[in-house]
């Protein structure tokens, strides 16, 4: 029984590494793309300061008129879209658990048996994550509509792992 747990634990172990490796690849090109994506951004944003500077536009010039030497740069409409899509505060935060967000199908068909069947133990006395673990095991994997308190779950996170029922009701998204 032994050697069958630990070649669980080995198939669980390479299953994880080889996720974790494939949403760590794929934040890195969205975060890639992203920057880029904002360096264009600020080259169009730098042109538009330079009309500011710019010592062949007089300054008895009408702003009105300055206003449509800027819109050549940018666009007006595309101007109010880059404006209100500022950079946000963690684009690799997000861009981590969009990630793992389209691996999620892929890792709960692999580790969800995975963990059923592993008996989880360890030396020290009642470690937490022995605790988090018999709880996936006895609570969350039986009940796809488990209430939650949100204190456990970081703010950051909670779009993430729950949902809102359509009363309103927030649980842990097991799916």
């Amino acid at each position: 029984m032994l050697d069958f747990s630990d070649n669980l634990i080995s198939a669980f172990s390479h299953n994880f590494k080889q996720i974790e490796q494939k949403v760590k690849e794929s934040t890195e090109i969205r975060l890639t793309e992203y920057l880029l994506s904002q360096h264009d951004k600020s080259t169009k944003m730098e042109q538009l300061a330079r009309l500011y500077i710019d010592d062949k536009l007089p300054d008895t010039m009408q702003f009105g008129t300055v206003r449509e030497k800027a819109f050549t740069i940018v666009p007006k409409e595309e101007l109010l879209k880059k404006l209100s899509n500022t950079l946000e505060a963690n684009p690799k935060l997000k861009f981590h658990w969009e990630s793992v967000d389209k691996f999620k199908r892929r890792t709960t068909l692999n580790l969800r048996y995975l963990i059923k069947a592993i008996s989880f133990f360890s030396t020290n006395k009642n470690p937490s994550w022995t605790v988090g673990i018999e709880w996936i095991k006895k609570d969350l994997l039986k009940s796809k509509n488990l209430p939650l308190d949100l204190a456990n779950i970081p703010n950051k996170l909670q779009k993430y792992l729950t949902y809102k029922n359509t009363k309103g009701k927030t649980y842990l998204n097991v799916s």
